[in-house]
């Protein structure tokens, strides 16, 4: 990859300074493989917890490993997501292993993954990459997420495929905390 004069590629850049979805045009992340646009619109359930339609959400049903409330976790629709909460597994998860807990800590949406976490949504679930919650929030340096995962009782030694911990995807970014 091309480098700056600091050795910074444009994706490293990118997560620094908080722009999440150029950062993904470079390095796609391994929920973007499966929570494609088609994929989270794949349902009149699913377009409804994209665009936060709560009244649709009460009426319908999920079918499939995609659930509403993940794809209302990864669109930031905390309407939805409060919505689907008495109806939802919060600890369901897609055919790659990812959960909503994932998809909010990697989207940085501190109020749902708070909220995430006082209806008892595991912390120590993994994708099938070995990617957890805690990784996600720190690849992308949301600091507040990455305390309240922690606080919880995220597991601090977890590694992805490439072995990379979520200390590592902090320390790229420059976090102190």
């Amino acid at each position: 990859s091309i480098k700056n004069k600091q050795m910074q590629d444009a994706e490293g850049l990118a997560r620094y300074n908080k722009q999440l979805a150029v950062a993904r045009l470079f390095r796609p992340q391994h929920s973007d493989k499966e929570f494609t646009d088609a994929a989270c619109a794949a349902t009149k359930r699913l377009k409804a917890a994209a665009s936060g339609d709560v009244d649709t959400l009460l009426c319908t049903k999920d079918a499939g490993k995609i659930t509403a409330l993940m794809v209302a976790c990864r669109a930031k629709q905390l309407s939805a997501v409060q919505a689907l909460l008495a109806s939802s597994s919060v600890n369901a998860q897609s055919a790659s292993g990812i959960t909503a807990l994932y998809l909010a800590a990697e989207e940085g949406d501190e109020q749902i993954v708070q909220l995430l976490l006082n209806n008892h949504a595991d912390v120590r679930l993994g994708a099938s990459d070995g990617g957890t919650a805690l990784e996600r929030t720190c690849y992308f340096g949301h600091e507040r997420c990455a305390l309240a995962l922690i606080k919880a009782g995220a597991n601090l030694d977890a590694t992805e495929e490439d072995d990379y911990t979520a200390l590592i995807f902090a320390c790229q970014n420059g976090h102190e905390q």
